[in-house]
């Protein structure tokens, strides 16, 4: 895996998604589940001591990939779609990923769901995410910050990520605001450790 790492600037890597990976679930087919799911953390563990934080982007619904992410993982943040059918699924997910931690990473910590494509022109939309704020006003597992819905955002793989430009810079920050609050969240679980 070390090799597959692009250095980007002096406090980030990356190591890209390739079309190679869509053959993971065949080549772990005749695996049992449980090394099918340790794959990822397996090749992450001699990365893990040269990096303060490694982020993990997949897709989350339950597959090869996302259960190798759960279980390479200390902490879960789980994007969430504030329409009615993905908040009534909330529980679903957290039930996936309790059985998951059970099995395989007791150590993992939830740090909570992040509202993404936020249409704030909606009212159902809004209703839906003043709902979610309620349902979890106790454990606090909804992000504060938000990803609202944008075309700006599907333009940069194109053309790139500007901090120059208005719109650029304004979009990035919801981003960048989100990611702060992650940190946050996560210093906060760590100390609560200690």
């Amino acid at each position: 895996m070390a090799s597959s790492i692009v250095h980007l600037t002096d406090n980030l890597d990356l190591i890209p998604g390739t079309f190679d990976l869509m053959l993971l679930p065949k080549l772990t087919r005749s695996w049992t589940f449980e090394n099918e799911s340790r794959l990822l953390a397996t090749l992450l563990a001699p990365l893990k001591s040269d990096y303060d934080l490694i982020i993990i982007d997949t897709v989350p619904t339950p597959s090869v990939y996302t259960n190798n992410a759960i279980v390479a993982s200390d902490y879960v943040m789980i994007p969430l779609q504030a329409e009615e059918e993905s908040t009534n699924n909330i529980q679903n997910y957290i039930s996936y990923l309790i059985d998951l931690q059970e099995q395989f990473n007791p150590g993992l910590d939830m740090i909570g769901f992040v509202p993404y494509l936020v249409d704030t022109d909606s009212t159902t939309i809004k209703s839906n995410l003043e709902e979610l704020y309620k349902q979890h006003k106790e454990d606090n597992l909804v992000f504060q910050n938000i990803i609202k819905r944008s075309n700006k955002v599907s333009t940069w793989s194109k053309n790139g990520i500007t901090e120059h430009k208005g719109y650029d810079k304004k979009v990035l920050s919801m981003y960048e605001n989100v990611f702060f609050e992650m940190l946050e969240r996560i210093i906060q679980l760590e100390n609560e450790k200690e």
